[in-house]
């Protein structure tokens, strides 16, 4: 698992008798998984899925749904970047990319928390709460 990533804090209650090994970035853990190094490698669903096109060696022993959200931190002090991000989001959100998007990486709908933050995307994920 990377260190630092959602996946160091669920390991423990999700497989309480693996024995982890930490890695600095995906690359180096994939690698390790090709060369036998390690046995497997918790990593999220849409970095499961690349990485299993890129290697047809590799497949998914098991899948779990998330109980958490997922965020990106972004400095305070870069105010300017954030408002670009939150406009092209909302763009993105607006035409559609948003969700085209959304359905090429996820197979569960958006939860309640991202429609709170972004509410037409209520609209183009008919059945969502």
């Amino acid at each position: 698992m990377v260190t630092g990533s959602s996946q160091e804090a669920q390991l423990p209650t999700r497989i309480p008798k693996a024995q982890p090994v930490r890695f600095q970035a995906q690359n180096a853990a994939v690698s390790q998984l090709l060369n036998g190094s390690i046995d497997a490698f918790l990593v999220g669903g849409p970095d499961a899925t690349e990485f299993m096109k890129q290697y047809k060696g590799l497949r998914q022993a098991v899948s779990a749904p998330v109980d958490h959200p997922t965020s990106m931190a972004v400095p305070k002090k870069h105010s300017a970047f954030l408002k670009a991000l939150d406009q092209k989001i909302a763009d993105m959100v607006a035409d559609g990319t948003y969700a085209k998007l959304y359905r090429k990486y996820f197979t569960t709908r958006p939860q309640p928390e991202l429609i709170a933050a972004w509410p037409a995307l209520k609209s183009q994920f008919p059945g969502t709460k």
